[in-house]
């Protein structure tokens, strides 16, 4: 995970380029989009544990109900989308008033 320009944005990527979003009902400590949700939204899994912080932005996990680690920018648990096929893509921007990626300063930007 990091902070990569997409377009005229800094926004946290994946390890694979992918933008990453946050889920307006998640909390710091579970998410709310489990199965079948989690298809078309991929959460961002670790094994081990992540940096601290990434520019300056706290990075932790939570524990999803099937015992994967998942990543959290800032409070916020983090996914991809997978309508988003290549680094840099931001197709999931907005939908559903719900979804939206993560700027870099850790917050989901609703801009």
């Amino acid at each position: 995970m990091s902070v990569a320009s997409v377009g005229e944005d800094k926004l946290f990527v994946a390890s694979n380029g992918r933008t990453v979003y946050a889920f307006n009902p998640d909390t710091a400590t579970a998410s709310q989009c489990n199965a079948p949700c989690d298809k078309l939204w991929p959460p961002v899994t670790v094994t081990g544990t992540p940096p601290s912080t990434i520019g300056g932005v706290k990075i932790t996990t939570l524990t999803r109900s099937d015992g994967t680690k998942q990543v959290v920018v800032n409070g916020h648990p983090v996914y991809t989308f997978a309508s988003d096929t290549k680094a840099g893509d931001t197709k999931g921007q907005g939908i559903g008033g719900m979804w939206y990626y993560v700027n870099s300063n850790g917050e989901p930007d609703k801009g």
